[in-house]
């Protein structure tokens, strides 16, 4: 059974995940934007297996292709934007969508 990451290329997800793999854990890591190639090379040489997926938790489609992959034991959800001032003000469905 996997892990499921959200924003698994963001700060603390990357922590987290490597955590998991050192653990042995399989873990499915989904963001929409590529993983560090560090990270990746990092990765490899731990005991668990990575998956990444590439795609956004508000797309239904990318989601269900997240947790369909593996059989997905649980949810670590980090995936966030942290937004300035001017962001929240012009765009805070997409701010609450993503960090909720």
């Amino acid at each position: 059974m996997a892990i499921l990451v959200t924003g698994a290329a963001g700060f603390v997800a990357l922590n987290i995940v490597e955590h998991l793999l050192s653990a042995g854990r399989d873990v499915v890591g989904l963001d929409r934007i590529p993983m560090p190639s560090r990270a990746t090379r990092d990765f490899a040489a731990l005991p668990g297996r990575f998956t990444p997926i590439g795609g956004s938790i508000l797309s239904a489609a990318d989601l269900s292709r997240a947790l369909t992959i593996a059989p997905i034991k649980a949810v670590i959800h980090c995936a966030v934007i942290t937004a300035g001032v001017a962001r929240e003000t012009s765009d805070p469905e997409t701010i609450v969508a993503v960090n909720i």
